[in-house]
């Protein structure tokens, strides 16, 4: 069937490589597209307004924390009430 010579000569195939981890080119890269919105000295309509409304809160307004602090409550009383309402 087969002669030596061409048993000889028939390699096992090879595996195949794996492939690269595939990338973007760099010209479709884009910046950013949220630099614009986060970064208030690029948007425009907040350009003139400053630092009197944004680093300056109101004497006595409520924090952060108070908000969350008052909302936690009214859930867990919310909760306790419908618990309740159910018995």
């Amino acid at each position: 069937i087969f002669s030596l010579d061409e048993a000889s000569s028939m390699a096992m195939p090879t595996s195949p490589t794996t492939p690269g981890t595939p990338s973007t080119p760099v010209s479709a890269r884009r910046d950013n597209v949220w630099r614009s919105v986060f970064n208030p000295g690029s948007n425009l309509a907040t350009k003139g307004i400053g630092a009197e409304v944004f680093d300056k809160p109101q004497p006595n307004s409520p924090t952060v924390y108070d908000w969350f602090v008052q909302i936690f409550f009214l859930v867990q009383l919310f909760a306790c009430m419908l618990a309740w309402i159910t018995l």
